[in-house]
């Protein structure tokens, strides 16, 4: 006797005793409820000046992309401010770009992780010391060829991950300095 026969036999119902179906229907935004390009663009001024004034006021090094940039505050306070900061960028992104752009964005990130993961396992944020490195030694010191590191190194200068500083020369940012001091981050983006 299969399942769904059990059912019935157990919790009989006849078609009278259902509840009608209601259709689901998705309620439209009038396009007046949409955020505005140029009202985003000033929250985002406005947040950004109320994070800059919580620096001032607190005596914190502003954050940079730079290889001593100090890390982000982490008070509830700080958070308070970032979170609708980072929500007006990302409408504003959004909107900027459209929808096809945005989720194709989105939907091929485990490229984008791909080159996170060759740069972990061939140990390029050990690699590269601080004062920066030729791609040629970078490429050396990783047994890889010259042509793919450069690939990864260039894709990663693109995400601030790393900085080319010349033509074939990188140097560490924030970024590629919290991989190389922080193994459990590193082992979360080698585990994806």
């Amino acid at each position: 006797m299969s399942l769904f026969r059990l059912l019935a036999l157990l919790f009989p119902f006849s078609q009278k005793e259902r509840a009608p179906a209601v259709p689901f229907q998705v309620p439209e935004i009038a396009d007046s409820d949409a955020p505005d390009l140029l009202e985003l663009a000033q929250q985002i001024s406005e947040l950004t000046k109320q994070i800059a004034n919580y620096y001032d006021q607190n005596q914190k090094p502003k954050p940079t992309f730079g290889a001593q940039s100090p890390a982000v505050p982490e008070t509830p306070e700080y958070g308070a401010l970032r979170a609708p900061l980072n929500d007006a960028a990302n409408d504003l992104l959004r909107l900027v770009n459209g929808p096809k752009s945005s989720m194709r964005s989105f939907l091929c990130t485990h490229y984008d992780l791909a080159a996170y993961q060759v740069a972990l396992e061939c140990n390029f944020f050990e690699i590269v010391p601080k004062i920066g490195m030729a791609l040629a030694d970078l490429a050396k010191a990783a047994a890889m060829d010259e042509d793919r590191a450069g690939r990864i190194m260039k894709f990663l200068t693109t995400q601030r991950v790393f900085a080319e500083v010349g033509s074939n020369m990188f140097e560490h940012t924030a970024t590629s300095m919290l991989f190389a001091r922080d193994s459990e981050l590193k082992a979360a983006a080698l585990m994806q």
